[in-house]
């Protein structure tokens, strides 16, 4: 008999061959209340074929065995942790009980902590009951940890309610208290995220509050005059300091059983630019360590970011006990040596590889799995903690759940066990459990069609596409909407495609939408016939540009892009008002206003050009 297919992959499955034909189960041990809707189809206090629950100490923590024999299932567990896993993979064997024959499973986990990290503050906020979905499909594979990535006002800060509208557009506290009770029943911790030092842009450009800033100007990089928000504090300044402790405690006592958090501490830009500041490390160790001794306070264990630390190692015994994030989104830069340090300095470590939804569509699926695969390999091999799977939204949050949560399924199996993850079977899993179409595949094509231009080399510039909707548009260059806490706002790139690349990108969407197959229609088809749309437009746009520049450009193909542009706005309001809160929509949106500005003046300049020479 063929095995059955269980995601995450198990670390060991003997099939030992003998049909096992029975319709339901008894059980008499106690269950959770979620456990129990797991099971509860297959239950029957009218069953001869019992299900047990076996204590087995010498089994890892959330370590499990099962045995399937003739007349019983057996579950091995040392702790409730590994009874809910073996529970967890019980239900896919369940559900395809035709199949099932007697067998032996083991099964661990590669990582102590398996996380999904979301981005919510590049201006999109999701609805609780969108977070409880996503929490839903985590922890069937075996996800333990959520966090949710915030920066300038994406959380409701008490302390700070005069900068909101309306507290309930953003993430509250209310919510994290009830979204924390939900996803711990699932298994699955609500750990706290708040970056700190840089990535304060929204908070250092309120009139009110520039005065904390380092630069309260702004800055630019050496060798470029594109502009740049002000976003890193001045540590030197003790009010700056307590405003950021008075966020923490703003948050953190929304989470009073949880004993980690997220303090950021990564890119503080002006401390490198336009040069490295002479007092660099001193000024980093300064603020950091009043964060890091606050949130010990608070009774967490404060988890940050790694890249001074990767540069100076040395500075960590100032600092204290913290857990580091090493990250890096780019296969070819992970790597042995940056492993060692950690290894070396005996510093416990998390491996943070990212979904690539940044500054894209649809994901940049080929970057992504090298980058998972190959910080799952060396994590493991060095003894990290965890991994945590990081979903960045800069460049207004367009990708959509649909290619999200294909991208958390996969990230889970890579956090539990790396190898012999077969991509046809997540594919199936992802079909038949998530999107109830056949749709995984199309899925990741799509997250792709930023393979088909000539450099994929830089993660930061290789979606040329995005580049043209984002940042280029039709001007080729970017405008200040006073997006704070997208890093991509300021995005000033020239990196369009050339006609070769349109033609290629072309014919690949061309391919890609007649393979298109679906059964029904619902929320994932929507969202990804919008991202679909989106790339079909941005083609659109980058081969009118280059129309234009060259007078080969018509006025009906600029009216066509206005006429599809008016139907993106609508149809980027309805999926947001489906999933979303309100949060900061505006900013996200006034991308594709500002294109529609465009073609209409443009519009209106060619027929004006055409009357002046008489045609």
């Amino acid at each position: 008999m063929a095995r059955i297919n269980i995601i995450p992959n198990v670390k060991d499955y003997i099939d030992l061959g003998e049909n096992v034909k029975f319709s339901k189960l008894i059980c008499n041990e106690k269950l959770t209340n979620y456990q129990f809707s797991l099971l509860d189809k297959y239950l029957s206090n009218d069953s001869q074929y019992e299900l047990k629950f076996i204590k087995k100490d010498l089994l890892k923590e959330e370590g499990y065995e099962i045995v399937v024999n003739l007349k019983s299932v057996e579950c091995y567990y040392s702790n409730e942790k590994g009874k809910h896993n073996a529970i967890l993979t019980l239900r896919q064997l369940l559900m395809n009980k035709r199949d099932l024959t007697t067998c032996h499973i083991f099964d661990e986990p590669n990582f102590e902590l398996r996380s999904i990290m979301i981005d919510i503050s590049r201006n999109k906020v999701p609805k609780l009951s969108t977070l409880k979905s996503i929490v839903d499909e985590l922890a069937l594979v075996k996800i333990n940890d959520l966090q949710l990535y915030v920066e300038g006002r994406s959380f409701y800060f008490e302390s700070f309610a005069e900068y909101y509208e309306n507290k309930d557009d953003f993430l509250t506290g209310e919510d994290v208290v009830e979204l924390s009770k939900y996803a711990l029943d699932r298994g699955i911790a609500l750990t706290p995220n708040l970056n700190c030092y840089g990535h304060m842009a929204f908070w250092l450009n309120q009139k009110e509050l520039s005065k904390y800033a380092l630069k309260p100007e702004g800055f630019s990089w050496a060798g470029s005059n594109t502009k740049n928000y002000a976003q890193t504090i001045d540590s030197n300044n003790p009010k700056a300091q307590e405003m950021v402790l008075k966020m923490f405690d703003d948050m953190l006592k929304y989470y009073p059983d949880i004993d980690r958090c997220t303090i950021g501490g990564d890119e503080p830009f002006e401390l490198m630019a336009p040069t490295r500041h002479p007092q660099s490390k001193e000024m980093y160790v300064n603020q950091l360590k009043k964060v890091i001794d606050h949130v010990h306070k608070l009774g967490k264990t404060p988890y940050m970011w790694a890249d001074f630390a990767r540069e100076y190692p040395e500075m960590m015994e100032e600092l204290g006990e913290v857990v580091l994030l090493d990250w890096c989104y780019e296969e070819k830069w992970v790597d042995d040596n940056r492993m060692k340090i950690y290894k070396d300095h005996k510093y416990p470590f998390v491996v943070c590889p990212g979904v690539g939804a940044w500054s894209s569509f649809s994901g940049k699926m080929r970057n992504m799995f090298g980058n998972i695969k190959k910080y799952a390999e060396l994590g493991r091999k060095y003894g990290a903690k965890g991994m945590i799977l990081t979903d960045w939204n800069d460049g207004g949050s367009l990708a959509q759940v649909a290619t999200q949560i294909a991208c958390y399924v996969y990230g889970a199996c890579y956090e539990w066990n790396d190898l012999n993850v077969d991509h046809q079977n997540v594919n199936e899993y992802l079909d038949k459990n998530i999107y109830h179409n056949k749709l995984a595949e199309s899925v990741i094509l799509l997250g792709d069609y930023y393979t088909m231009q000539d450099d994929v080399s830089n993660p930061y510039s290789y979606s040329k596409l995005f580049n043209m909707f984002f940042s280029h548009q039709l001007h080729g260059f970017n405008y200040d909407v006073g997006s704070y806490s997208d890093c991509a706002a300021l995005n000033n790139t020239k990196n369009i495609l050339n006609y070769n690349e349109c033609e290629k990108v072309e014919k690949y969407l061309d391919e890609w939408i007649k393979d298109l197959k679906f059964t029904k229609e619902n929320i994932y088809i929507k969202e990804l016939m919008f991202e679909y749309k989106l790339i079909r437009h941005s083609l659109n746009l980058n081969k009118t540009y280059l129309k234009l520049r060259d007078f080969k450009a018509s006025i009906e193909e600029l009216k066509y892009l206005l006429l599809d542009i008016n139907k993106l706005i609508k149809e980027h309001k309805k999926l947001w008002d489906i999933r979303n809160k309100k949060s900061d929509y505006k900013y996200s949106n006034y991308r594709f206003i500002l294109l529609k500005k465009q073609y209409i003046s443009t519009i209106k300049l060619l027929e004006d050009i055409a009357k002046f020479k008489g045609e």
